[in-house]
């Protein structure tokens, strides 16, 4: 081996132990703050949580959060195994922006920035003083209407459900054209927001046909929501819009593709979705079995309510 040779060898060495570097798996930061969603919402409730190294172990971890230029405690976290710590608080609802900071002690602290939109307070403006929501689709857009949601919001609208897909190509194709600017704009008027598929079962009565279209369509129910900024505090539960079933798709047939759809859904989003059907339909298409009845009873129901919502007698979202 040559001089120079040596040379950088020991120096490479020397680097290592001289100097006191150490690989940087090894670095246990004292505290650490996990991230949030980029955009929050006033009023949401958010978990704050992160850990300590064992330079925080022995120090309680304190939450403050930044209003202007002043930093006002939120509260004490509470920690648990494998040095976790966590605690839940609201976003505030009167900045465009928060500030959260968690520290153990005066040396070592952990700060997260978000932005905030703001949330409208839900109002019984509806008809029979009830909280107020609409739902749109392409239609509500012609001819070349653009929707005005702040103009919602500030009539008592508290929250809008969207067509966002459909089973049936064409018409998902222009449900995803209309969807992403409603949702987003929306949103940034303050109100609550949810969605719709449009099923579409496949006729032939052919198992094998049916369970691919419910699983074909719950995929892209999933992808959609993706798109869309998947859930967070301020959206509902997607909807089944069930209306339309082929005569020639028997009640079987019927269950199958319904029951593979939902479980499907389920299992993707995490999330027990709405079913929006109309009461003639659940009673010949659906309620001829005890296990499509109980199966169908874990779901929320949206049921198609004709007449005036302002008649106390009209019992809005009530089967029987």
């Amino acid at each position: 081996m040559n001089t120079s040779l040596r040379f950088r060898i020991a120096l490479t060495t020397c680097a290592a132990l001289c100097f006191g570097l150490v690989p940087a798996t090894a670095f246990v930061p004292a505290i650490t703050i996990t991230p949030l969603p980029y955009n929050l919402f006033g009023r949401q409730n958010v978990v704050l949580q992160g850990t300590v190294g064992h330079k925080c172990q022995n120090n309680p971890v304190r939450i403050a959060r930044k209003d202007g230029s002043t930093w006002r405690h939120v509260g004490k976290a509470s920690t648990g195994a494998n040095n976790r710590w966590r605690l839940t608080t609201r976003v505030p609802n009167t900045a465009t922006s928060v500030i959260y900071r968690a520290s153990c002690g005066a040396q070592y602290s952990a700060s997260i920035v978000r932005r905030v939109a703001k949330t409208a307070t839900i109002t019984y403006s509806g008809p029979g003083r009830r909280i107020l929501g609409v739902d749109i689709s392409r239609w509500q857009h012609m001819p070349r209407q653009t929707i005005d949601f702040q103009r919602m919001a500030d009539a008592g609208v508290s929250f809008v459900i969207i067509k966002a897909s459909d089973g049936y190509g064409p018409e998902d194709t222009i449900a995803k054209k209309f969807v992403i600017d409603d949702a987003r704009r929306a949103k940034a008027a303050g109100l609550i927001v949810g969605y719709y598929h449009m099923i579409s079962v496949p006729t032939g009565n052919v198992g094998s046909t049916l369970t691919a279209s419910a699983n074909r369509q719950a995929a892209l129910v999933t992808s959609r929501l993706r798109q869309l900024g998947g859930y967070d505090a301020r959206t509902l539960p997607f909807t089944i819009d069930v209306e339309g079933i082929n005569s020639s798709i028997n009640q079987s047939s019927l269950q199958l593709w319904t029951k593979t759809f939902v479980q499907a859904l389920i299992k993707s989003t995490k999330r027990i979705p709405i079913l929006y059907s109309y009461r003639s339909l659940l009673a010949t298409r659906y309620s001829k079995s005890a296990d499509t009845v109980a199966f169908l009873r874990t779901m929320h129901l949206w049921l198609a309510q004709p007449g005036n919502p302002a008649d106390p007698k009209v019992r809005v979202g009530q089967f029987r």
